[in-house]
């Protein structure tokens, strides 16, 4: 079973990525979060998850993906559409996707990297 925690600071995106990856009996979402503040709450509460999070909370990136990495974690960043995902993957995030993403591609990237 791969444990997912998704931030994101727009609950509609939240609650449709949820819905997507619910589908699937390989995953399952334990924590959602809109803030970085409750995200850091959420990585020391659920070790060794697969963390989804959005470009646009602006999260220090460097710190987060340390304490993803120490917490066992992994990463994926969801990019705004003409965001380049290049520092993210460089600075150690797993995966990235783009925000209009489709829900396939979203499966298969999770899949990937957990």
């Amino acid at each position: 079973m791969n444990k997912i925690i998704l931030a994101d600071n727009q609950a509609i995106f939240r609650a449709g990525t949820a819905k997507v990856l619910a589908m699937e009996d390989d995953f399952r979402i334990i924590a959602q979060c809109g803030e970085v503040e409750r995200l850091y709450q959420v990585l020391e509460t659920f070790r060794g998850a697969t963390l989804l999070f959005a470009s646009a909370l602006k999260p220090n990136l460097h710190h987060l993906v340390e304490r993803v990495r120490d917490q066992g974690g992994l990463a994926v960043v969801i990019a705004e559409n003409n965001e380049s995902t290049a520092a993210y993957l460089s600075a150690g995030v797993q995966g990235a996707v783009h925000r209009s993403v489709t829900g396939p591609a979203l499966i298969d990237c999770a899949r990937r990297v957990a």
